[in-house]
């Protein structure tokens, strides 16, 4: 990100290393409308610091019902992790283990 200070900042403090800061934009694949397989596109934007969701807001667009959407698509991948991690600790306490107890508990 270009900043005007670096050269002053740079000059005054004379640093070994001169780091810019970054912004990565990813664009992710769409969402469909029926929730259908939006969990496995969810799995990049778990990792991003942060989200800006752009919503169209042309003429005829029904942007409360896309923002909710979205919003449901989050909580339907939420639950299918949540899931997957009941099933793998489910089979996991059944044998014998270190960290059993701790399973047990989670």
């Amino acid at each position: 990100m270009p900043d005007e200070r670096k050269q002053q900042l740079s000059d005054t403090y004379e640093p070994k290393k001169i780091t810019r800061a970054s912004l990565n934009l990813v664009d992710t694949p769409g969402l469909s409308r029926d929730h259908e397989g939006a969990a496995s596109k969810l799995t990049l934007i778990r990792e991003a610091g942060c989200l800006c969701i752009v919503v169209g807001a042309y003429s005829g667009a029904e942007v409360e019902k896309d923002l909710r959407s979205f919003e449901e698509d989050f909580l339907i991948a939420d639950l299918d992790l949540v899931n997957s991690r009941f099933e793998r600790l489910r089979d996991s306490v059944k044998r014998p283990r270190p960290n059993r107890d701790k399973e047990i508990v989670e």
